[in-house]
Formats: C-alpha cells, sequence, structure tokens
C-alpha cells in the first residue's frame, strides 16, 4: 500500500512536529471540543520491514511541512 505523508526517523520527531501542529492551529478550538489534535503520528512497518514513523498528507499540511513524500507500507500492518 502508498500513502501520502510525511515520514520522519523518530517517534520523538513525529510527536513534536504533532505539537508544533497542534500550537499552529490551535486545537482544541475549545474545552469541549471533540477534536483536540491536528495530525495523527502513526507507526506502520514499510515494505522492507523497517518500523517507521509518518504523519498522513493532508492538504492543509501543505504550506507548513511541504511536499508529502510516497511511503510504501505494508498491506496489513498500521499499528
Amino acid at each position: 500500500m502508498v500513502v501520502k505523508g510525511y515520514l520522519y526517523s523518530k517517534k520523538l520527531d513525529g510527536d513534536n512536529i504533532k505539537k508544533m501542529l497542534k500550537e499552529y492551529f490551535g486545537y482544541p478550538k475549545q474545552p469541549d471540543y471533540v477534536t483536540t489534535e491536528a495530525v495523527r503520528v502513526i507507526e506502520a512497518t514499510d515494505i522492507n520491514d523497517k518500523d517507521i514513523i509518518y504523519i498522513p498528507y493532508d492538504e492543509m499540511l501543505l504550506p507548513i511541512l511541504g511536499e508529502p513524500i510516497e511511503i510504501e507500507l505494508k498491506d496489513e500492518v498500521i499499528k
């Protein structure tokens, strides 16, 4: 399976970007707001059986994170 997204070498890097985006977009919008995060950080396995960390592409991320890359994942493995 091929997905577009932003690849990180460490979970901490993905979590730091997630935190930055949460602040950038101002989440949560209100104290009782259902959506509390701007993005998800996903742990998965690529086609070479390497554990990876990525943030799925969303159009709103383009001006902040730039162009996404294509990431080849094992079909059945999204942790």
